[in-house]
């Protein structure tokens, strides 16, 4: 399912990067934009997966650091996640997620 994730996100305009990897029985994505409206873009682009993806094990941890403005964007369309969401201060809207 991982390489699902990256071929729809391969040549997206905004993203920066996006790889997985996995330590023991964690699974880390990370992944960056150019801004909160790449970051959502990618959200709409990779929904239905995500939502697939979401009946597994759970999504324990969310981490989007970004320029303040940036991150405000993403508040109210991230505040649905079961896992903790941490936004902390940064020169680009990344996320990393642990599965």
């Amino acid at each position: 399912m991982l390489q699902d994730f990256v071929a729809k996100t391969a040549g997206k305009d905004e993203n920066l990067f996006y790889v997985f990897s996995i330590n023991e029985d964690q699974v880390f994505c990370r992944e960056a934009y150019e801004s909160a409206d790449g970051l959502l873009a990618h959200l709409d682009n990779v929904g239905a997966l995500l939502e697939e993806r979401l009946k597994m094990p759970d999504l324990t941890r969310v981490k989007v650091p970004g320029p303040p403005e940036e991150l405000e964007k993403l508040k109210a369309p991230l505040a649905h996640s079961k896992s903790s969401v941490v936004y902390a201060r940064n020169d680009a809207v990344a996320l990393t997620s642990v599965f």
